[in-house]
């Protein structure tokens, strides 16, 4: 029998404001977006390579931008 999983994620927000949001893990990736203190986000992924960095989606002015920031940025 299999029995569905119901895992319970706690809202993720950006800790400081003025964050980056870039296109990539790399500092010298482009800008995508500037995230204000409190924006919630959605964590898609996590990378493995030990660098900290995860993919995320948020709505900023009403549209979904999507990019990578570093995992001690969110609370």
């Amino acid at each position: 029998m299999v029995v569905p999983l119901l895992l319970l994620v706690p809202a993720l927000a950006v800790k400081h404001d003025q964050t980056e949001l870039r296109a990539g893990c790399s500092a010298g990736d482009e800008v995508v977006s500037t995230l204000a203190a409190g924006t919630r986000v959605e964590v898609r992924y996590a990378i493995a390579d030990g660098s900290n960095c995860v993919s995320v989606a948020a709505l900023v002015d009403g549209r979904r931008v999507e990019g990578y920031l570093a995992g001690d940025s969110l609370t």
